[in-house]
């Protein structure tokens, strides 16, 4: 009725995403974001853009600090190791220019198909992307089925590249 135990090796195995993922995402409402987030961190999307869009409500304003907070919440339930990378930008046009490679997500392009992209995904906000916005896209990818409110396009397409 006894058990002696010893410590032979200790092995640190961080629980990391195979492949990384960047999210560019147009701010809608932060109560929408907060409710997504805990979905794109398990799904194992590796950094995220917050962006202010042309048809973003300018006064939502996201809190960095609630956002790690939930992030933190969720790497404890789901077992990963490292928090995803948050940023926020404050015109698509700051985003053209830090990022000039990148896929949009769009009605008119091509399916997405399971390889792997090396340019963050850029989702539109509700009510989808301006003119002037699109004359900036590239390559542009799109989902099949209905459309999309913005929250299950990000969770939709980090998916679709991620799983």
């Amino acid at each position: 009725k006894e058990a002696l135990l010893n410590l032979k090796e200790k092995i640190l195995k961080p629980n990391t995403p195979k492949k990384f993922f960047h999210l560019a995402w147009c701010i809608i409402d932060p109560k929408n974001i907060e409710k997504a987030l805990p979905g794109l961190n398990e799904i194992g999307v590796s950094k995220i853009s917050f962006i202010y869009c042309d048809f973003s409500q300018r006064n939502f304003k996201l809190k960095p600090e609630r956002l790690e907070k939930i992030l933190i919440n969720s790497c404890q339930q789901c077992g990963r190791s490292n928090l995803p990378e948050i940023e926020i930008i404050n015109s698509s046009n700051e985003f053209f220019t830090k990022y000039p490679d990148f896929y949009a997500l769009d009605f008119n392009g091509e399916k997405i198909n399971s390889n792997e992209y090396n340019f963050p995904f850029f989702i539109g906000p509700e009510g989808g992307f301006s003119e002037e916005e699109r004359k900036n896209f590239k390559k542009i990818f799109k989902l099949d089925g209905f459309i999309l409110r913005s929250e299950t396009a990000a969770i939709a397409t980090s998916s679709k590249v991620l799983l």
